[in-house]
């Protein structure tokens, strides 16, 4: 599958316990898109969801990054 961020080759590792989406990409890492946030973020030019992505990065400091409302 394509990663919703770089569009590279990325793996679907999402827990059936999880509300959103979560990505292993060899380029972006691994992160989360939380539920109700994929269409906004594919709405976005590829440099705009890095954008986003590196937002979410920095929020989590440690840990997964979650993209959420707060990175856009």
């Amino acid at each position: 599958m394509k990663c919703p961020v770089c569009e590279g080759q990325a793996t679907n590792i999402t827990s059936p316990d999880f509300d959103g989406t979560v990505f292993r990409c060899d380029k972006c890492k691994e992160y989360e898109i939380a539920g109700g946030y994929m269409e906004r973020l594919l709405s976005l030019n590829r440099e705009d969801r890095a954008r986003v992505l590196d937002k979410a990065k920095r929020f989590a400091r440690h840990g997964r990054p979650s993209i959420n409302s707060m990175c856009f």
